[in-house]
């Protein structure tokens, strides 16, 4: 019993995060979150809003305060174990300032089209690996949040990759020209409905057969929904109850009435401003990580940033991504 001797923490005073601004500056969060203790106030704040502190293990109320393990900074009575606000998240076990966690969530949700590794490093005083790896765990926040699109949903695919002329020789795949060696991605968009702002998903498949597209059409779509399509072969003859139109863009028809895809596309356009702009190349291994950054960004962008923060910090928990386990099979 004498190991687990609780000594009180003196109150801590409460962050003034209303004090920030719909759309905060980076000089307003820095002021605001001066040191360690301000960024632990902050992200608790976030994880246990009004002082609703419950243990991420076992859901208990009961918890103590403690400064008796000085990374663990609360006692949970009922499973007997120390924890803190990053127990049970992707930060557990960080080693890196929270304060920098906080100022590279800021910095990624500010950059409309992405931010390099590189870029976030020098933004936030860190090494380019640890800013790689740091940016992955961030962009976990926006993992297996998809629900299912409703009422009006517009399905459409594109490709990434490299054009076969630019490549090097010993590159090039010589099996002809436009998506050949491309990486497919199909996404849907739902447009502004009851929540009064356009939702997406986008995953990258194996390929654009109908099997594909069903699959991912049937996994994000709920069936009761209209969707709306380009004239492609393989999104013909679906087995669904809501309805399914179609444009020719093979017969450069791209409006018909409501009947378009105007906003899915604007997602690839974002997606392709990423990728040529900033990224210059996103492998197979990593894409689903890159995809969820960029529909989870334009799926909140409604919200106030202190909003959007929150949702990266909610969606933060239980979840784990190890430095081992993103270079894994490289």
């Amino acid at each position: 019993m004498s190991s687990h001797i609780i000594t009180p923490l003196p109150p801590p005073q409460p962050l003034k995060t209303n004090t920030l601004t719909h759309s905060f500056s980076l000089l307003e969060l820095t002021d605001t979150i001066r040191d360690e203790e301000d960024a632990r106030r902050f992200l608790e704040e976030f994880r246990w809003p009004n002082d609703r502190r419950t243990c991420p293990r076992c859901r208990s109320s009961e918890t103590t305060a403690a400064n008796n393990k000085p990374s663990q900074h609360y006692w949970c009575p009922d499973c007997r174990r120390y924890f803190s606000v990053i127990t049970n998240t992707v930060m557990q076990g960080t080693k890196l300032a929270w304060r920098k966690w906080i100022l590279a969530i800021y910095h990624i949700l500010t950059s409309p089209k992405g931010i390099t590794s590189i870029d976030l490093a020098q933004c936030i005083g860190v090494k380019q690996a640890t800013a790689w790896h740091l940016a992955h765990r961030i962009r976990k926040a926006w993992e297996d949040g998809d629900r299912l699109l409703k009422g009006v949903v517009e399905v459409d695919e594109t490709y990434l990759g490299g054009k076969e002329r630019n490549k090097h020789a010993n590159k090039k795949l010589k099996a002809g020209r436009g998506s050949v060696g491309k990486q497919p991605v199909v996404g849907a968009a739902q447009r502004r409905g009851e929540e009064e702002h356009i939702r997406t998903v986008a995953k990258a498949v194996n390929g654009t057969t109908k099997d594909d597209l069903h699959g991912f059409i049937n996994r994000y779509v709920d069936d009761a929904a209209a969707v709306y399509t380009d004239d492609h072969r393989s999104y013909l003859n679906m087995k669904r109850s809501g309805v399914h139109q179609t444009v020719n863009h093979s017969g450069k028809q791209y409006v018909d009435g409501d009947v378009h895809t105007n906003s899915i596309e604007s997602l690839w356009a974002k997606l392709k401003r990423s990728y040529i702009g900033v990224f210059h190349h996103i492998s197979r291994k990593h894409l689903h990580r890159y995809l969820a950054e960029l529909t989870g960004k334009q799926n909140n962008r409604h919200l106030s940033m202190l909003d959007q923060m929150w949702t990266v910090v909610f969606g933060l928990r239980g979840k784990r991504l190890t430095y081992a386990g993103l270079v894994a099979g490289h």
